[in-house]
């Protein structure tokens, strides 16, 4: 949903969803909720500088989102 929002209502979603999925890890609250704020604000602004529909793009948003999450996740916890 990133790519298709502006940055700053991205960010408020990945915030939200980080929120929701942080409830099940009492142990790191928060971390997963920075983490989805920082990727989905980041994957809205790279859409809109390279706006392309493209699979290969699509590919690569996917598994850069994935692995930016899992080391800032990672870093804050």
């Amino acid at each position: 949903a990133a790519v298709r929002l502006r940055p700053g209502v991205a960010a408020l979603v990945g915030l939200l969803l980080g929120f929701a999925a942080d409830a099940l890890t009492p142990s790191a609250f928060g971390c997963g909720a920075l983490a989805l704020s920082c990727v989905a604000f980041l994957a809205s602004w790279l859409k809109a500088v390279f706006f392309a529909d493209n699979l290969a793009l699509s590919l690569l948003f996917f598994f850069g989102g994935k692995w930016t999450f899992d080391v800032l996740y990672l870093v804050a916890e």
